[in-house]
């Protein structure tokens, strides 16, 4: 079991890595003055190390509610042998990436349920538009083994976005989809 996860984990980096490598960043436009206008980079998410297991580990991926807030988690985890800690984040972060896929794919499964008309590949596009909106909000770092965790999410509400705009529904599925999003969810909240 463990032998398997160091597997994926080291392919995830290998595979970040290498897409690394093939993607090419134009040169941002220069000013009137002819030099070059740096764009702010986006903050990284803080790294927390304390002794303390945050909530969102314990719990683990699945549907939650914190009072009128409704969210999808995925939390991953990673640790490599050498030690380096961008592709242990890295791998944490694409990990619970994948593990929030999984929790979006048995929400859209369950709302799609009866309805005969449903393409598969359509309710994947839906999950894939949702989790191109997720955002890994967290990272926690356990202090014992170093091993990284990772938490990325999507408000239901933004998620619902994703099922308004998908092109592979039509117009009356969408709608029954919809209509039943908020019911599922409080499902999914009270199942353990």
């Amino acid at each position: 079991m463990h032998g398997s996860r160091t597997m994926i984990t080291a392919l995830c980096c290998l595979s970040l890595l290498w897409l690394g490598g093939c993607a090419r960043r134009s040169a941002p436009a220069p000013s009137p003055d002819g030099r070059p206008v740096l764009e702010p980079a986006q903050p990284p998410v803080p790294l927390r190390i304390t002794p303390q297991l945050p909530g969102w580990v314990e719990k683990g991926s699945g549907a939650y509610q914190d009072g009128s807030e409704r969210f999808f988690y995925g939390v991953g985890s990673a640790t490599t042998a050498s030690g380096n800690r961008i592709l242990t984040r890295t791998a944490a972060d694409n990990l619970a990436r994948v593990e929030l896929g999984k929790v979006l794919r048995r929400f859209m499964n369950a709302l799609a349920g009866d309805q005969m008309n449903v393409e598969a590949g359509a309710l994947e596009q839906v999950v894939q538009d949702g989790l191109a909106n997720a955002v890994v909000t967290d990272h926690w770092s356990d202090p014992r083994d170093g091993r990284m965790y990772a938490l990325c999410s999507i408000d239901l509400k933004k998620f619902k976005e994703s099922v308004a705009f998908s092109r592979g529904l039509d117009m009356s599925l969408r709608s029954t989809l919809l209509d039943k999003a908020d019911q599922q969810h409080a499902q999914m909240v009270r199942m353990p």
